[in-house]
């Protein structure tokens, strides 16, 4: 039986599905292993589209990097900094030597996962975020049809090509672990493997990154592509956390699993630390149940 985590690309326009899956039919998915876990499928292009996406995606990281890690807003995304890993470990470094004294309130660190970010995000959603322009309602209404969002300049001489890989129907080929080949009707998400789809993703997110965090200006968050670390006391992130799950569920089809958080608490014991959590939770189910 197959696993159900594989590719799927959102067909925006059907008409097109023949001719896109023509094009799409080199594409191989091949098997990565995960010890104790089901196979994650990576896309293997074709090596003339592979060398295509890679100069794109070297000529945008260079051009985007630093806007989306260094926008001087309470969010970063570090995954496209050519040193992001290490970027990333240095802000909580930093996150983690604040001083701040409320037994009742207090500093955390709350790291969030998404299910299987990459192939399941929903691809209108992607369109209009990297294209700047809102076709449908976003952000619980604050966003409506016609509205502008901040996207990146550099993507315009790019477009065709997002639109080509990913705004229909495709039909993608997965040797599984028997060597056995199948084809596979892909609707949603991302290509993991294709050079550009890292810096799709973090493009795509983005947006709802900044907007609903700038509404928490209490709180920071580093981001490494779809692994976050939301830092700040802790009823503060609690609400920036629910609204982030909120949000990124009802517009871009991203799961939160919240039974996977961890929420790091200095000099707290674990029993006052989950005491706090429960009683903070319970107090607010309008927004954090």
């Amino acid at each position: 039986m197959l696993h159900p985590c594989i590719s799927r690309f959102h067909s925006l326009c059907p008409q097109e599905t023949s001719r896109q899956s023509r094009l799409n039919d080199g594409v191989k998915m091949s098997r990565k292993e995960r010890p104790g876990k089901a196979p994650c499928p990576i896309a293997c292009p074709g090596i003339d589209r592979h060398c295509a996406a890679s100069l794109a995606a070297q000529y945008l990281k260079s051009a985007i990097s630093d806007r989306l890690a260094l926008d001087g807003s309470n969010f970063r995304q570090c995954a496209m900094m050519s040193d992001g890993a290490s970027t990333t470990a240095q802000l909580l470094k930093m996150y983690d030597s604040i001083i701040h004294h409320d037994p009742e309130n207090p500093i955390v660190i709350i790291e969030t996962d998404f299910q299987n970010a990459f192939n399941s995000y929903d691809c209108h959603y992607a369109f209009d975020n990297i294209s700047g322009k809102a076709t449908r309602v976003y952000d619980e209404g604050r966003i409506n049809v016609g509205d502008s969002i901040p996207t990146f300049g550099a993507l315009e001489n790019f477009s065709g090509y997002f639109e080509m890989i990913h705004d229909t129907d495709a039909n993608l080929r997965f040797t599984d672990q028997y060597d056995q080949t199948h084809i596979l009707k892909g609707t949603q998400g991302g290509q993991q493997g294709d050079p550009l789809e890292m810096l799709r993703f973090c493009l795509a997110t983005y947006p709802t990154w900044d907007r609903v965090l700038k509404r928490h200006p209490k709180t920071q968050t580093v981001a490494y592509a779809d692994d976050s670390y939301v830092h700040g006391q802790l009823r503060e992130t609690l609400l920036a956390v629910a609204d982030l799950k909120r949000n990124f569920e009802n517009d871009a089809a991203l799961q939160m699993q919240v039974f996977k958080f961890k929420i790091y608490i200095k000099d707290v014991s674990l029993e006052h630390a989950q005491h706090l959590v429960r009683t903070m939770i319970d107090a607010d189910q309008d927004n954090l149940a």
